[in-house]
């Protein structure tokens, strides 16, 4: 199965970003281009946009499964209360790990029929060690490059552990 996400820009472009119906094509005939593809398995969003509604998102998503450019569409980051709002995706990509766990969400997959596919089962690492009480972060390491997802293991809980 080959998979995908949109959302964010790939040129490195911050004010390109989002889930509005065009970007989500444009997007996508960008990432089947670079992988040189006529369709992807699994397309799915990389996080819910608040600037467009999930209804217009949702959409272009079934057309392009209509048109046999996308096998099913799916949904990262995401939590059960956007998942009752957005019905019509058909998969969930979710952090999951010892540290992170959504019963809520996995709960609500089973219950739905939805598949799931777990990610970040190391925590950003913080699971492997290389994150020390009172030391700086390792040059290169996600707690320097993009801490933001991971701030919330900063925690006396999580060293002690």
């Amino acid at each position: 199965m080959l998979a995908t996400k949109v959302f964010h820009s790939v040129t490195g472009d911050p004010a390109d970003r989002g889930l509005a119906p065009d970007r989500i094509r444009r997007e996508l005939a960008g990432s089947l281009q670079r992988l040189g593809l006529e369709r992807v398995d699994l397309y799915l969003i990389h996080e819910p946009d608040p600037e467009t509604p999930v209804a217009d998102t949702l959409g272009a998503l079934r057309e392009l499964a209509a048109e046999g450019l996308v096998g099913a569409v799916g949904a990262s980051n995401v939590d059960v209360p956007f998942l009752r709002r957005a019905r019509g995706f058909q998969w969930v990509q979710n952090s999951h790990s010892l540290l992170e766990q959504d019963e809520e969400v996995l709960a609500f997959c089973a219950g739905e029929g939805l598949g799931y596919t777990p990610f970040g089962p190391l925590a950003g690492g913080w699971l492997t060690g290389k994150y020390r009480r009172g030391e700086p972060h390792p040059p290169g390491s996600r707690m320097r490059l993009r801490p933001e997802p991971y701030a919330r293991f900063v925690d006396d809980r999580v060293f002690d552990a």
